[in-house]
């Protein structure tokens, strides 16, 4: 937000705009590109839980395996059942799903970009 040419904000109160509009027309069209990378990289994030729910867990997925998520059981097939083709196939599953849901992201939020 600080690479934002102060001038835009000038111009945006002479032309009577309070802070909630100039939030709404001069920050956020400014800042859609980054905008839209967070919405990737967060869509990214919550299709991989492995982390959280291993620590919160334990590594065991909770009682009867409430809280495994795929990364999890992808682990737990991999290295415990040691049916590494089966978790191999499940992480190309993965990468395809995590693919389709970044382009999917990037096309709904799609729209002029604005140089400064």
């Amino acid at each position: 937000m600080q690479g934002i040419p102060p001038e835009f904000y000038e111009a945006a109160e002479l032309d009577g705009a309070n802070s909630w509009v100039k939030f709404w027309n001069v920050t956020v069209p400014l800042l859609w590109d980054t905008i839209r990378t967070a919405i990737v990289f967060l869509a990214i994030g919550a299709m991989d839980l492995f982390a959280p729910v291993t620590v919160m867990t334990n590594g065991t997925g909770g009682p009867s395996r409430a809280a495994d998520v795929v990364p999890t059981y992808l682990y737990s097939t991999a290295f415990s059942d040691g049916q590494f083709g089966y978790a191999t196939a499940m992480g190309l599953v993965l990468l395809i799903l995590v693919f389709v849901l970044s382009v999917v992201s990037l096309r709904f939020t799609s729209r002029e970009s604005f140089e400064f």
